[in-house]
């Protein structure tokens, strides 16, 4: 019975690299800016030497941001909770499945990172707001 092996033309990884996941990565644009989640997508690049990437998903981020309120003044939209909301879920879409997609199309294996710094950075931000908005 014939068989065939298949040999890998990349050699395993004994320590795969850590990168934030598309869930950290989700999470936190939603909840703080599309911007941040592309800083956080930024260091996965970095982990994997892709930094020529790194200006390409800055500039998406800054252009997005620039697109969002554009349009949000252009209808008219005031609610300040729906035009955030709503432009960081479509940015974290955009973020953790099409940009994901396209730099990490090849299958790679990688541990997680801790969610430790974008969770507390996430709790501080919203921390200052809700202080500032008591007491000032």
């Amino acid at each position: 019975m014939p068989f065939s092996i298949k040999i890998m033309s990349e050699p395993i990884q004994s320590n795969p690299p850590k990168l934030f996941n598309r869930a950290t990565i989700f999470f936190s644009t939603l909840f703080l800016s599309t911007f941040f989640g592309a800083i956080l997508f930024s260091m996965n690049l970095a982990t994997l030497n892709k930094k020529k990437e790194i200006t390409g998903i800055i500039l998406f981020a800054i252009i997005w941001n620039i697109i969002c309120r554009y349009v949000f003044q252009t209808l008219e939209i005031n609610n300040a909770i729906l035009i955030l909301l709503l432009s960081n879920l479509i940015g974290a879409v955009i973020l953790t499945k099409f940009v994901w997609d396209y730099y990490f199309k090849e299958a790679i294996s990688f541990t997680s990172r801790s969610i430790l710094i974008p969770l507390v950075t996430i709790i501080v931000v919203y921390g200052l707001f809700f202080v500032l908005n008591k007491y000032y």
